[in-house]
């Protein structure tokens, strides 16, 4: 039971992440392309990113709201 709400929480954390990724992407109306340059990452995982198939590294995250021009902190606060 224990493992069923972990595995929930983290579904929804690289849920939110996948989320946060494609619409900051869009406000800045960048490509998957686009972004994968500027942050350094490869578009492939840049895809598995925004489609919540990898629980990415923090290093990763730092990387792409160095290259969208947010903070970590604004990263994690959604828009009310």
């Amino acid at each position: 039971m224990v493992e069923n709400a972990r595995n929930s929480s983290e579904k929804l954390i690289i849920n939110f992440v996948a989320n946060r990724v494609k619409s900051l992407r869009a406000t800045k109306g960048w490509t998957q392309e686009e972004l994968a340059n500027e942050s350094e990452i490869s578009l492939a995982q840049i895809k598995r990113i925004e489609l919540g198939y990898i629980n990415t590294s923090i290093v990763a995250l730092f990387k792409i709201s160095c290259a969208l021009e947010v903070s970590m902190d604004e990263f994690f606060i959604q828009d009310k």
